[in-house]
């Protein structure tokens, strides 16, 4: 019986100890999800202010062009 208590004993403390990791683990995972979504909108953002410059660019060339 001491054995098995002894057993149940260390596998609790194994428990503990992998539940402590994993929540270690997922606070990683939740800031690098956070740093991903906030690259992710700067992306977007970069792409949609030079989507609007070349447009602008583009629209002036074609007046330049013009006769």
């Amino acid at each position: 019986m001491k054995e098995i208590v002894a057993e149940i004993s260390e596998l609790e403390q194994e428990r503990d100890k992998l539940e402590a990791e994993l929540k270690k683990v997922n606070i990683s995972l939740a800031a690098a999800n956070a740093r991903l979504r906030n690259v992710r909108e700067e992306r977007d953002q970069f792409d949609e202010a030079n989507n609007q410059i070349l447009a602008h660019l583009k629209s002036k060339v074609w007046v330049f062009s013009c006769p």
